[in-house]
């Protein structure tokens, strides 16, 4: 029998081999790269987590930004830097501020319009500006949204311009601007940098920030001429110069009943011109034409469309009631009742309709008080009563105010028909009173070791620091844990903390005569925007 051949087997054997190497080969492909995908899915689930605690710690970050910030704490300064370690990462929060100046209305505006056409000035550009934010044009504070450089993107107007621009913003009253008008941005932003595992070394990052804003100010003015001293709420105090007015001022007074920021004034050694906030800067109003004859020593304002001057014009007073800060023709003159000849050296207005003003009678140099409420009326106070000239006077209501003067251990009170005295420990001159209600009233004088507090029942001596050593001459308190002195010492004013007084540096190198915050939030702080992430 012949044999059998064996290259078949041999055959089959070695292609079945190499079969099972193909597969094997296959099979560790397959796990390689399923291994490499549940190796990617993890490595992205991680790194979606990461982003995710970045995000929060990034948000976090920004709060206690913005809590640094009203506290007036290092935010403040721009370019600061906060850095910490939150759990399994940390946050970068960094102050970036908006202060730009020069910027004028390119043209006209209405009360409805949305886009804002910018002239700029030489060497600056729009970013400037914040990119959102606030800007205020004239006493209008205006929001927007955007910026735009190109004429397309300012959807016709002439670039720059803002754009999708709110009005009627924070109680603010829209209406019409003129070309030329100032625009001003007082604003700072905070972005902050989260980041996992740690912001030197990040894995993930993610980037939130938030504008916020200086709803108040104060405003304090003195011997120096031109110079009208300020302070924000960042803490600074600094000097502004009114190039024009070259007077000593004697008093300022800011009301912000519309909400608008630029409802103040200042008068002084001047019966033509007197000063006004627009909101941007400080500019002189001459009311020349109102023939008021002497220094003018207090301006108060019952609403931010009601206010008086008064001075050592006998005669008349200034009245303002109206809202067109661009024409002093609105401030106009009410006669004095003929009964009074005398000087009148403050007055407070309590609404719209109710004022009162205090001074001396010239010829006898006795006090004097007269009262608005519609017309001015002398008011009778008895010799018994209040002998000496009157010099400051606060009123919380129609039938409730306080005035001093240079009666020693004497303050009155006036309770709507009549004057009623009051002893007090003060064996001094009193320049000034305030009250932030109707049982907490202070009052400064000649004393430089004292000033008195009202509770609601007793006046009582309050000890200053020894080292302030000068007489006071005005006083103003926006809360009970928040009031402020001025006085004849340089550089130097007085603040209330709520328990005690203090010293403050302000580098104000003269007598400062009178003190007012603008604004209403107290103690000065700050109102912030909505949050955005910024896209890396």
């Amino acid at each position: 029998m012949p044999k059998k051949p064996i290259y078949r087997t041999i055959t089959q054997n070695g292609f079945l081999a190499i079969t099972a190497a193909i597969l094997l080969v296959i099979v560790s492909l397959i796990m390689v790269v399923f291994s490499d995908l549940v190796t990617s899915s993890g490595r992205a689930s991680l790194l979606d987590l990461e982003s995710a605690q970045s995000f929060g710690i990034a948000e976090g970050g920004l709060e206690v930004g913005l809590l640094k910030a009203r506290q007036g704490d290092t935010t403040c300064t721009i370019g600061t830097t906060i850095n910490n370690s939150v759990g399994e990462g940390g946050y970068s929060v960094t102050t970036f501020g908006f202060t730009p100046t020069g910027f004028t209305l390119t043209s006209d505006i209405t009360d409805t319009s949305t886009i804002v056409p910018v002239t700029v000035p030489g060497g600056s550009d729009i970013n400037d500006f914040a990119k959102s934010g606030q800007i205020t044009i004239d006493n209008e504070i205006i929001s927007y949204s955007g910026v735009g450089a190109t004429d397309a993107a300012c959807l016709g107007e002439t670039a720059p311009c803002f754009l999708s621009v709110s009005r009627n913003t924070y109680n603010s009253t829209a209406v019409s601007h003129t070309a030329g008008a100032d625009i001003a941005q007082t604003q700072k932003f905070l972005w902050s940098n989260g980041s996992v595992p740690s912001v030197a070394n990040p894995r993930a990052t993610r980037v939130v920030g938030r504008p916020f804003f200086t709803p108040s100010d104060i405003f304090a003015v003195g011997e120096l001429s031109s110079t009208v001293l300020h302070h924000n709420y960042c803490d600074i105090w600094d000097q502004t110069t009114v190039t024009t007015f070259t007077d000593p001022l004697n008093a300022v007074v800011c009301r912000t009943d519309n909400n608008d920021l630029s409802h103040c004034w200042a008068v002084g050694d001047n019966a033509d011109d007197i000063i006004r906030w627009t909101g941007v800067d400080w500019e002189v109003m001459d009311l020349s034409g109102l023939g008021f004859g002497g220094d003018m020593y207090s301006v108060d304002c019952g609403t931010s469309d009601n206010c008086w001057i008064v001075g050592d014009d006998p005669d008349i007073a200034l009245a303002w009631s109206g809202s067109d800060w661009s024409n002093s023709g609105n401030w106009s003159t009410q006669g004095l009742p003929n009964q009074f000849k005398g000087s009148l050296r403050d007055v407070s207005c309590n609404s719209a309709t109710h004022c009162m003003a205090v001074g001396t009678d010239k010829n006898a140099n006795a006090p004097e008080a007269i009262n608005y409420n519609g017309t001015w009326n002398l008011t009778n106070i008895p010799g018994n009563t209040y002998k000496e000239p009157l010099n400051g006077v606060f009123c919380n209501s129609d039938t409730d105010c306080w005035a001093v003067g240079e009666d020693n251990n004497q303050v009155i009170n006036w309770n709507g028909s009549s004057w009623s005295k009051t002893n007090v420990t003060y064996n001094g001159t009193l320049n000034d009173v305030t009250c932030v209600n109707s049982s907490d009233c202070w009052a400064v004088g000649e004393l430089t070791t004292t000033v008195l507090h009202y509770n609601g029942s007793t006046w009582s001596t309050v000890s200053i620091p020894a080292g302030y050593g000068s007489a006071l001459n005005d006083v103003h308190c926006c809360s009970s844990d928040k009031c402020y002195a001025v006085g004849d010492k340089s550089s130097e004013i007085l603040e209330w903390d709520g328990s005690s007084w203090s010293v403050v540096s302000t580098g104000y190198a003269g007598q400062l005569n009178s003190i007012f915050q603008l604004g209403n939030e107290c103690p000065v702080t700050y109102r912030a925007g909505a949050w955005r992430e910024k896209i890396q």
